[in-house]
Parts: C-alpha cells; sequence; structure tokens
C-alpha cells in the first residue's frame, strides 16, 4: 500500500531557528497542507498534521545563526515508500527557502514510520482494512 493512497493522517512537524510569527506558521502550514493534498490525492488536506516551532535554538554544522530547519514526518508504518519520501521533499523543502530562508542543505529530513496500531484518532485506535 502506498501513501499516496492512504487515508492516514502524517504529522509534519518543521523545527527552525528563524523567528516567525502566528501569521507567517499558518501560511506556512496551510503551503505545507496544500502541497501533500496535491502530491498524494488520496490523503485530504482535514487529515495532515503541521506543527511548526519557530526561534528555536537549532544549530546546523555548528552555526546557529544562519537559517535552518529539520522536517519531521510521521506516518503509519509501510505508507511512506520511496517514491512518497522523495515527493514530499520535493514539496516541503522549497516551502521552507521561500518562506523561511532555509537552504535546502541547511534542511534535514527525517521520516518516522509509526506501527498503525499505536496511532489513536479520538478514541478509535487506528487498523488497515481490506
Amino acid at each position: 500500500q502506498s501513501f499516496k493512497n492512504s487515508k492516514i493522517m502524517p504529522l509534519i512537524t518543521i523545527t527552525t531557528n528563524v523567528a516567525c510569527d502566528a501569521g507567517q506558521k499558518a501560511q506556512l502550514a496551510s503551503q505545507v497542507n496544500q502541497e501533500v493534498t496535491n502530491t498524494h490525492s488520496g490523503t485530504p488536506a482535514s487529515h495532515i498534521h503541521v506543527h511548526i516551532m519557530g526561534s528555536e535554538f537549532l544549530s546546523f554544522g555548528g552555526d546557529a545563526s544562519s537559517p535552518c530547519a529539520t522536517v519531521t514526518i510521521k506516518c503509519a508504518a509501510q505508507l511512506l515508500n520511496g517514491g512518497a519520501r522523495k515527493s514530499l521533499v520535493e514539496r516541503i523543502v522549497p516551502l521552507l527557502q521561500s518562506n523561511l530562508g532555509c537552504s535546502p542543505e541547511r534542511t534535514t529530513t527525517f521520516f518516522h514510520e509509526v506501527p498503525v496500531e499505536a496511532i489513536a484518532v479520538g478514541t478509535n485506535i487506528m487498523v488497515f482494512s481490506k
């Protein structure tokens, strides 16, 4: 099963040393949500979580003064195949450069696959349906 065909809710966490206010965070979150929805049409916008932490102490290569970011994408196991990972990075990293000034060379993305039985929505534990 591929991420494209799933209805699983990815959690995309962006951490940066760039100061950004609530309006800038909302704009970036909206753009990330739109890019993921456009790229992975099986995932409705309402199923995508975006968490942005700005003004964090973050050092890349010993340099904490230049803009940098980390992106963590958590999703149910086996849903982020190589093609999905590549397209997510290709969509999200340019948004960080245009919105925050974080160059691709100073942006690192981590993918975490979580066992589906370790995800709950409300009071319901997620399961795969055939």
